[in-house]
Formats: structure tokens, C-alpha cells, sequence
């Protein structure tokens, strides 16, 4: 699963690259600010991936909780079944 520390990381490098592209003035050369609209463009690729890591192992942890919670399910019925024909 995706670390949340790196997510963390990944938009506070994002937020203070696209602090510097808001502040550009482009009526001069500034290669610093078009480095940080590099560094958010990249930013926001790491987020993506990291997200769709964490929502791969999301689902996968859904499925195995839904299918547990689906075997407890049968075997209460299973459990009443037994008892009401027991009780017939």
C-alpha cells in the first residue's frame, strides 16, 4: 500500500512548486519558475501513481474483508438452519 508519508511529501512539494508558478512574472526569463512547473508536473505523476497504489491495495483489502464477512454470513445461516430443523 502506498505510504502516506510519501503521499504527504509529494503535495508539499507540489504546493510549494505551484506557489513559485503563480508567482512568476512573465515578462522576464525566470528558468526557476519554469523548473517548478517541472517540479509540479512530476509531482502530481509520483501522486497519481502512489494513489493508484493505495487504491489497488484498497480494493484488494475490500474484497478480502467482504468475502470474510460473507463466510461469517453462511455460517450463522448454516448455524440457524441446523437449529430450526433440530428444533422440527
Amino acid at each position: 500500500m502506498a505510504d502516506i508519508d510519501a503521499l504527504r511529501g509529494h503535495v508539499e512539494t507540489l504546493a510549494g512548486a505551484m506557489e513559485t508558478w503563480a508567482l512568476r512574472d512573465d515578462s522576464k526569463a525566470q528558468p526557476g519558475v519554469r523548473q517548478a512547473a517541472n517540479t509540479a508536473v512530476d509531482s502530481i505523476d509520483a501522486l497519481s501513481r502512489e494513489l493508484h497504489e493505495m487504491r489497488d491495495g484498497l480494493i484488494t483489502g475490500i474484497r478480502q474483508y467482504d468475502d470474510a464477512t460473507a463466510a461469517r454470513a453462511d455460517a450463522l445461516i448454516a448455524r440457524i438452519n441446523k437449529h430450526l430443523k433440530a428444533g422440527a
